[in-house]
């Protein structure tokens, strides 16, 4: 009885990286897409800028992701670390986007330069702190789950 509880939390863990594979995976090909001048209506509909980089930053994040998702549902209870990376990478990168809007609202507030003169943090607003806040929840709520040990 205990085994099928596992297997149903497992699944749980692979929906979620079934969940944000997919959209850390679109939006990282909607990003690249977008920087070689296709489909710029959608960049401003979903505030999604032309960044190359940022884009494959997205792109393995969601990778990772479902490659997590392909092992836990293949039985490999090491696909929860799939998961972890692409949960931790999500939020690093969350992070240093958060730290370039925070550099350029000094730049144009505090230092008052030209070139940041018409700016506003909604222009630096990326798919990759968007998409990331929502890894937090199963960050959150499973923190204590998450684990490579086995319970005896």
């Amino acid at each position: 009885m205990k085994l099928k509880k596992d297997i149903r939390i497992s699944n749980d863990k692979a929906i979620i990286g079934l969940v944000f594979g997919i959209f850390f995976f679109i939006f990282g090909i909607t990003q690249c897409v977008i920087f070689f001048g296709i489909f710029k209506n959608i960049s401003e509909l979903l505030l999604i800028p032309q960044d190359l980089i940022g884009g494959f930053v997205l792109i393995l994040i969601g990778l990772i992701f479902l490659m997590g998702y392909h092992e836990l549902r293949s039985g490999i209870p090491e696909g929860i670390a799939y998961l972890y990376v692409g949960i931790i990478l999500s939020i690093f990168f969350m992070c240093i986007y958060f730290l370039i809007i925070l550099a350029n609202s000094i730049e144009a507030y505090i230092f008052l330069n030209d070139d940041f003169k018409n700016w506003s943090p909604i222009e630096d607003l990326r798919p990759g702190i968007y998409i990331s806040i929502f890894t937090l929840i199963p960050l959150i709520y499973w923190r204590k789950k998450f684990t490579f040990r086995k319970k005896m």
